[in-house]
């Protein structure tokens, strides 16, 4: 199941990206659903609604971690409490704070 739509809005140079507003009890409810027709693979990535997502994911699956199966992107620096990415996609040549966006990742 993607899950780029339950991250909800953030910004990039003053322009909106994202899905826009969303319902967190919704979000849920729908993973709760998947989860009971079978679906067990999620794809997230830290930078859908600035980090949303994946907290959404986590409240979603608590006490089934084990049972799923989470990809997730990185690497796309953000102002988590402005919801604003910081990089640009465009001219980028590489990500300079590698180590601590995949410090950030693996433990959250």
């Amino acid at each position: 199941m993607g899950c780029w739509a339950i991250g909800g809005p953030y910004w990039h140079n003053g322009n909106a990206n994202g899905w826009g507003k969303v319902d967190d009890n919704e979000s849920i409810s729908g993973i709760h659903k998947a989860i009971d027709n079978g679906v067990n693979f999620f794809d997230t990535a830290d930078i859908y609604g600035c980090g949303h997502s994946e907290k959404i994911l986590a409240k979603a699956i608590q006490g089934k971690r084990d049972q799923m199966i989470i990809a997730t992107k990185f690497g796309i620096t953000f102002d988590e409490l402005e919801l604003e990415m910081e990089l640009d996609f465009i001219n980028y040549e590489r990500v300079k704070n590698e180590n601590r966006n995949i410090e950030q990742t693996i433990t959250a």
